[in-house]
Parts: structure tokens; C-alpha cells; sequence
């Protein structure tokens, strides 16, 4: 996933997901260990697409764009909407983990509150402590 977003919403809907990012100074690169690990890479936008090509096990995984613009908060309802309606489009079990994962956090605000929106850094930031149990 290249989304944190997309990452906490498999979480929370039982589905095991890590986000990475394609640029070096990102909380957590994209490494061709988590590239041999994946089942399926998604990817949020055409750039990120293109990095994979990057990584010698690139090859080995399939992939998924997705087409979305990284213009949003966190957990912000617009991206939790385009990420389920997207990702239909590439693989229904994924987005039905997204959907149970979305509601499972509406229901729960508290959770919400703690994995919080607009704190880019792992540091301080609550959302890289709070996991489903």
C-alpha cells in the first residue's frame, strides 16, 4: 500500500497490509524485502506506479493503480470513500476488508482520534502505536 490510509483501513478489517513510500526519505521506503513479502502491490498514484520498476523483485508481484491524487488527510471521508470505491475496481476482497475496516472505525471514534489526521512524521504520532488487537 502507498497509502496509510489504505493501510489502517486492511488493518482494522483483517487483513494484514503495510504502507510504504517510493521516495527515500519516507517513514517507511518501499525495500525490496517488503516487495518479496507482498501479495499484491497497490499504488496510489502513476508516479508510485513507475518506482516500483526500481526494485528487482518488482516483477515477481502484481499491481494495482488505484489513481488517486495524495491531496487528502489521513482517514479524511473523501479518501476512505475513493479507496473502497477503487479498489472494487481491482479486488473485491481487498475492498471489502477496506469497508469493514472503515466501519469499524466510524463505530469506534475513539480509534479515530488516536490514529488522528494531518501528522506526517512516525514520531509523535499515534497512528504508528495503535493497532487492532
Amino acid at each position: 500500500m502507498r497509502s496509510r490510509t489504505a493501510e489502517l483501513l486492511c488493518l482494522f478489517g483483517g487483513v494484514h497490509a503495510r504502507s510504504a513510500g517510493s521516495d527515500k526519505d519516507a517513514d517507511v521506503p518501499l525495500n525490496d524485502a517488503l516487495i518479496r513479502q507482498a501479495s499484491l502491490i497497490v499504488c496510489m498514484e502513476k508516479q508510485h506506479h513507475e518506482a516500483l520498476k526500481e526494485f528487482q523483485h518488482y516483477g515477481n508481484c502484481p499491481s494495482v493503480l488505484l489513481g488517486i491524487p495524495d491531496q487528502f488527510d489521513r482517514l479524511q471521508d473523501e479518501l476512505v470513500r475513493d479507496l473502497i470505491f477503487q479498489a472494487r475496481f481491482h479486488d473485491a476482497a481487498l475492498a471489502e476488508a477496506m469497508e469493514r475496516g472503515a466501519a469499524l472505525l466510524a463505530a469506534q471514534p475513539g480509534y479515530r482520534n488516536a490514529l488522528g489526521t494531518r501528522t506526517p512524521r512516525v514520531f509523535g504520532n499515534n497512528a504508528y502505536d495503535v493497532f487492532p488487537q
